[in-house]
């Protein structure tokens, strides 16, 4: 039953939200959709190319300085993301200044490497950015609120793109105007909007962009293999890049973890770790852990550039080594230090215990809790690990995500969703139908990310490549409710409604990237083709990898299936060949049990709760502590 919630009871619910995740409402601090709200974008002219060469020096300087002070060595100065990213805009600029001083120069391809370039100044002002979230008063602090909660309540109205009444229709001048920039025939050359005027709906959809290499390719050949090859090149990259290791082996690297530090500033509970080759990787908890493994799957699958490279780690698959005795500065010592270390950083309902395997577990004499084992002679040969380590515990877990912080990949600051070009993007426009289609309600600036990625010909960081960082936030339940993810009961069978002159998506979101607003039926459509186009072994195969358990996947698999089928219904595209998969909407799963009992964990197309199966009940104890039935909510204590 739907629940009523008037706007005071929202503000009210609201207020609580923020003074829970530690704001307070006279003074909130909030993120808003751009995360570098007072970006100042010179417009493009020779002039101010100048003033910019200036600029970018000065700043350059001021970060050198900042990191010296720190104790930085030189040699560390010099591959620091931020640092690059200055020299990578001065060697822009400058190429710019080159280009417009000869004849001929084209105007329109100035502006747009003038416009790519000023992108990647905006990620270095995120990331320089001490704070990039600002104070709001009480005024603005209400307004923010309610904003909030309209989007939250407004479905299926607020996130939406235009309907199109005919799709083999041409468009016309006005409709043409508001189509995306930059896409290409088949051929490869740009079509302009005036033949996009006499152009239907279905093909101005199968343009493609040009010159978004830094964001998005073309899938040729098996989806499956796009993250298999993004894999391959990280792999390769991280063996020839400065700082890198030419014995660097992907499998090998997550085989092992040496803790660094608990991470204070997130919402999920993170720790910062190193591998064997001295690499740094996020260990993280909480229910974001499949959530993130599936969505970068499918981002690779339907063309993105570039993603994270993110795991399951299951248990037994690789220890977490903690601070050895001998490191004065460590704190993290024994398991016991990390659960005080939640405790003390205020991380809401996350109880380590729940996350580490009970059994084999040791214990001091006054009962603190040490870790499964210490490192030996052994153990560091069969890891391959530093003799520092010898006599550190270690700590098993039934379950964690980790994610490959590469060598070769710098990484600066949060990518403009809002602003600089995205708002022509066909890429970012169409990125409405893969966020919501896994119901990913917190897509902001803040959680795309750009990175320098290292180019061997060069052999410099200069190849700047976007991508959405933070996808972890989907498959959300209400956060009216509860704030979560994973939650597979809430993913919906049917997703979108048409209404006259839209098409609304049947969830609510915490940020409405502007991009989403300017997506026509064209730009959607595209993206819902890409989507249609992927067999059901790729879906199958992308839920495997994130590691829920079988009836959980299975049924997950039946969901997104018949999402996917709603879109070859909203966009015609049965006329181009697309046929809906079979669907099992009533799924019923048998599993045997102990004394001959049959269990259903599934049950008419539901994940049963624990209190009526054994099976969900033993995998929610033993192996998926955030829950699978319901995923536990980071609101609660």
């Amino acid at each position: 039953m739907t629940k009523k919630i008037t706007l005071p009871l929202l503000i009210i619910f609201l207020t609580i939200f923020n003074i829970s995740a530690g704001w307070a409402f006279f003074d909130v601090k909030s993120e808003d959709d751009k995360i570098v709200t007072e970006f100042k974008f010179l417009p493009y002219n020779i002039a101010n190319v100048k003033i910019l060469l200036s600029s970018i020096e000065k700043i350059k300087s001021d970060i050198a300085g900042e990191l010296e002070r720190e104790g930085k060595k030189t040699e560390k100065i010099a591959l620091d993301a931020n640092i690059l990213a200055c020299d990578l805009i001065k060697e822009r600029l400058s190429i710019l200044l080159d280009r417009a001083s000869k004849p001929g120069a084209g105007e329109a391809d100035l502006r747009s490497y003038y416009t790519k370039t000023m992108r990647i100044w905006y990620s270095l002002e995120a990331s320089v950015c001490a704070d990039n979230m600002e104070k709001k008063n009480i005024v603005q602090g209400a307004f923010y609120l309610i904003k909030m909660g309209v989007r939250l309540l407004g479905k299926p109205f607020v996130v939406r793109i235009p309907s199109c009444r005919d799709t083999d229709a041409a468009v016309g001048a006005d409709k043409a105007a508001l189509e995306s920039r930059g896409l290409c025939a088949s051929d490869g050359k740009i079509v302009s909007g005036e033949a996009m005027a006499n152009m239907t709906a279905r093909q101005i959809s199968a343009l493609e962009p040009a010159g978004e290499s830094h964001v998005y390719r073309p899938v040729s050949g098996n989806p499956i293999d796009r993250f298999s090859e993004l894999e391959k090149e990280i792999t390769e990259l991280t063996r020839i890049c400065p700082g890198g290791d030419p014995d660097f082996d992907l499998q090998q690297a997550r085989s092992v973890f040496m803790l660094e530090e608990v991470k204070t500033t997130a919402t999920s509970p993170k720790v910062s770790a190193k591998d064997r080759y001295g690499f740094s990787w996020k260990f993280k908890w909480g229910n974001e852990v499949h959530t993130e493994i599936l969505a970068t799957r499918l981002y690779c699958a339907l063309g993105g550039r570039y993603a994270d490279l993110k795991y399951v780690i299951s248990a037994g698959e690789a220890p977490l080594v903690l601070q050895p005795e001998g490191d004065k500065d460590g704190e993290l010592k024994t398991l016991d230090d990390m659960i005080t270390r939640f405790k003390n950083n205020g991380t809401r309902n996350f109880k380590m215990i729940d996350w580490v395997v009970p059994g084999g577990l040791q214990k001091s004499p006054d009962g603190k809790l040490l870790g499964h084992g210490r490192v030996d002679e052994q153990f560091i040969k069969k890891y391959k690990i530093k003799n520092k380590y010898l006599g550190a515990w270690y700590v098993w877990f039934k379950e964690s995500s980790v994610s490959f912080n590469a060598p070769c990949a710098k990484r600066i600051g949060a990518a403009a969703f809002s602003d600089l070009g995205a708002l022509d993007s066909r890429v970012a426009r169409g990125s409405i139908i893969f966020n919501m289609l896994l119901m990913n309600f917190d897509a902001k600036d803040a959680n795309n990310k750009m990175v320098l990625l290292y180019n061997p010909k060069t052999q410099k960081f200069d190849t700047p490549i976007e991508y959405q960082h933070d996808l972890g936030c989907i498959l959300t339940a209400s956060v009216l409710e509860k704030l979560t993810a994973g939650e597979i009961n809430e993913l919906d069978w049917k997703w979108m409604a048409k209404f006259p002159g839209i098409i609304g998506f049947n969830m609510g979101v915490m940020y409405h990237p502007v991009a989403w607003k300017k997506a026509t039926y064209a730009d959607a459509m595209w993206m819902a083709r890409k989507v249609c186009a992927l067999e059901p072994a790729v879906w199958e195969w992308a839920v495997s990898q994130a590691k829920w358990p079988s009836f959980a996947g299975s049924l997950l698999v039946e969901r997104l299936k018949s999402r996917r089928n709603q879109l070859i219904d909203i966009f015609d595209l049965a006329a181009e060949g697309f046929k809906p998969f079979p669907v099992n909407r009533d799924l019923t799963i048998k599993v045997p049990a102990d004394g001959g009992v049959i269990d259903f964990p599934v049950l008419n197309g539901r994940i049963v709760s624990p209190d009526k199966s054994i099976t969900v009940r033993n995998a929610e104890n033993t192996q998926h502590p955030e829950g699978i039935y319901a995923t536990k909510s980071r609101l609660d204590d």
